[in-house]
């Protein structure tokens, strides 16, 4: 607890004490060279802060002992807290917990590379907890760096926050991760006959055929698909998090805080897109289009993707057999991408350029022999 008391020094001046008490009951007075209140006031905030924080505010700068991991956890957590979604806060606040429990309640500047090795191996050795089957299974190597990113974010602020220039925090190299993702996409006649099999299949008493046909026919992500609501010329302020369907403009414009990039994107519904919709949802339409569609939707889809008799393609393939289909249908490269919501166009050719087989690429050319060009070339020989 921090005190103020007024004394009177030698030469007459009258100046202002704090009075601070340590943990262990020591008792000690600063003097803050200040006659006026109000800035005794804050130096007195400061050093209980600092008293708060595990610190000894009056230590040598350079016989000071750097603050502790809990403390410095406590205060970052707190910190940082309004600044993240709760799911990222859950992640880093796991992350410092099982840190804490591999080092214990180390100063910082005693820790090591040794020390984020026992922390890496305790990752793998733990595992991870699958949210839908609740059970323990392998620890992926993309949640692995998710917990050394996290790891490093928290070094990094204690660096900057606790003037330790001249600390060099242990450097964390993540784990190499393959750059290829397993892309695949069904043929139409495949698509047919999942959206057969999964027009018996519901979830919560809602068919999950529309749900897939708008995957198919828009190429976004699950979670894009899930915030769509209907456009509503009452609502004055759209939110962040949602996606809107305008069927009239024919379009479905996302925020930027739904997508992967963070960058608001516009979709053209097609007209076979439309009528689904027209026929899926009558009047009125309000709110949002799927509320009875939850995030373990997969397992579902996985129901009506065996039922069909088709490969272990994920839901996610679904987005590659829109983006695959616009190709093969004329759409230019960089239509694709910017409907796609890619960052770049090498993405975009990374992606889906391998895909496309032999009879893929007669089908393409078919369709550019009945181009303009194709036809004046012919004209001309």
């Amino acid at each position: 607890m921090t005190s103020l008391y007024r004394r009177t020094l030698a030469d007459g001046k009258t100046v202002w004490y704090a009075k601070i008490k340590y943990p262990d009951g020591r008792r000690k007075s600063h003097n803050t060279q200040t006659s006026q209140k109000k800035e005794a006031t804050k130096i007195a905030q400061y050093l209980q802060h600092e008293l708060d924080r595990g610190r000894d505010p009056f230590a040598n700068a350079k016989g000071q002992d750097s603050p502790t991991i809990h403390s410095l956890v406590e205060e970052y957590l707190e910190e940082r807290q309004h600044q993240w979604g709760e799911r990222t806060g859950e992640l880093h606040q796991h992350t410092l917990k099982i840190f804490m429990e591999v080092v214990g309640n180390l100063q910082l500047k005693a820790i090591t590379k040794k020390h984020v090795s026992q922390f890496q191996a305790a990752l793998i050795k733990r595992g991870a907890r699958n949210r839908l089957k609740k059970r323990l299974r392998p620890l992926s190597k993309h949640t692995l760096n998710i917990h050394l990113r996290n790891l490093r974010a928290f070094l990094n602020w204690c660096v900057r926050e606790n003037d330790l220039e001249e600390w060099n925090p242990p450097h964390i190299h993540e784990v190499r991760v393959p750059a290829q993702v397993n892309r695949d996409y069904y043929k139409p006649d495949e698509v047919r006959r999942l959206l057969e099999a999964a027009e018996s299949i519901t979830q919560n008493g809602v068919s999950i055929r529309t749900f897939l046909v708008v995957l198919s026919l828009t190429g976004m992500r699950r979670n894009e698909a899930r915030s769509l609501e209907w456009f509503d010329t009452t609502r004055k302020v759209i939110s962040s998090n949602v996606g809107i369907v305008d069927l009239d403009a024919e379009q479905i414009i996302l925020a930027a805080g739904i997508t992967k990039s963070k960058r608001g994107r516009r979709i053209p519904i097609l007209p076979v897109l439309k009528k689904e919709l027209l026929n899926a949802f009558p009047e009125p339409r309000k709110g949002k289009l799927f509320p009875g569609i939850r995030h373990d939707v997969s397992i579902k889809f996985n129901r009506a993707r065996d039922a069909a008799g088709l490969r272990s393609l994920k839901m996610h393939n679904l987005r590659d057999t829109f983006a695959v289909n616009m190709l093969l249908s004329g759409v230019p490269l960089i239509a694709v991408k910017q409907i796609l919501g890619h960052s770049s166009i090498q993405t975009t050719i990374h992606n889906y350029a391998g895909l496309l087989d032999m009879s893929d690429l007669k089908q393409a050319l078919r369709k550019a022999s009945t181009s303009e060009l194709s036809t004046i070339l012919s004209t001309k020989n």
